[in-house]
């Protein structure tokens, strides 16, 4: 659909949030900002290795399925 989301920094806190989009451009928020997540009109076609496994990218990224705690065990 056209879902937008709004994001607003919150005037009382004492620190600058910083925003990464895709991991690339990152800026500073001020107190009271506003961010805004909307969808674009144009679509977009990803492609993928047929071996690509969302999940697994997201196991190795995140470790789930590691073990808590330390590694000296």
């Amino acid at each position: 659909g056209n879902s937008e989301l709004k994001i607003v920094v919150s005037k009382d806190l004492q620190i600058y949030p910083q925003v990464s989009c895709d991991g690339q451009n990152h800026f500073t928020c001020a107190p009271g900002d506003t961010i805004t997540v909307s969808k674009k009109p144009q679509k977009l076609r990803l492609i993928h290795p047929l071996d690509h496994n969302y999940y697994e990218v997201c196991r190795t990224k995140l470790g789930w399925g590691s073990r808590l705690g330390s590694s000296d065990d």
